[in-house]
């Protein structure tokens, strides 16, 4: 692992700048994000009354059930045509290994982006809540591999960023952008301009 960390590292100098940058080949399971998009469909075939139960305005964390037309990047649009759900962390009490792995503790509600997700239940989409969280820890694992890289690519320890990202503010968001058919309002796109 410390010769990859360190060939990514000395590549990352003359890009960090420069270009983003896409990963493959990053370890994490495909079949983790196969089972998301699988339980990303059963969502929102639902019917909106029972996304709207789980509606991101009624959490405080910005965590839940966005409804299409409920964001509007551009003030000139009349909304953006997609829905989503929002998840952050959470611990993931059935992988013993990923817990050690990123040294996971349950988060208090301490934040803005902190505190619990809401979740369709368990009867309704058995293996949704189970499936998103592995993917979401994976990408977390990965997370930190990256500060790894980034830390030995500023010259500082590998291990100097491991104290500064115990409390993952990450939220992982589900899309969900429906066709457009007949006539298209040019003010009702997908999303707006917007950057990241």
């Amino acid at each position: 692992m410390d010769d990859l960390l360190n060939h990514f590292a000395a590549a990352s100098n003359t890009t960090f700048d420069a270009i983003p940058i896409m990963f493959s080949n990053h370890g994490v399971d495909p079949t983790l994000m196969d089972d998301v998009v699988i339980q990303a469909k059963r969502f929102f075939d639902l019917p909106s009354e029972e996304k709207m139960e789980l509606d991101i305005h009624k959490s405080d964390n910005f965590k839940g059930y966005t409804p299409l037309l409920g964001e509007n990047t551009d003030p000139e649009n009349r909304g953006d045509l997609h829905e989503g759900f929002d998840i952050g962390w959470e611990e993931f009490v059935n992988s013993s290994e990923t817990q050690r792995a990123l040294g996971a503790e349950p988060l208090p509600n301490s934040g803005p982006m902190q505190g619990g997700n809401v979740w369709p239940s368990a009867q309704r989409l058995p293996g949704f809540k189970e499936a998103l969280l592995k993917y979401y820890h994976a990408l977390i694992a990965l997370g930190k591999t990256l500060f790894k890289i980034f830390a030995l690519a500023l010259g500082l320890n590998e291990g100097f960023f491991d104290d500064k990202v115990t409390k993952p503010a990450a939220i992982m968001r589900l899309l969900h952008y429906p066709p457009q058919t007949g006539v298209v309002d040019e003010r009702v796109i997908g999303i707006g301009a917007h950057t990241e």
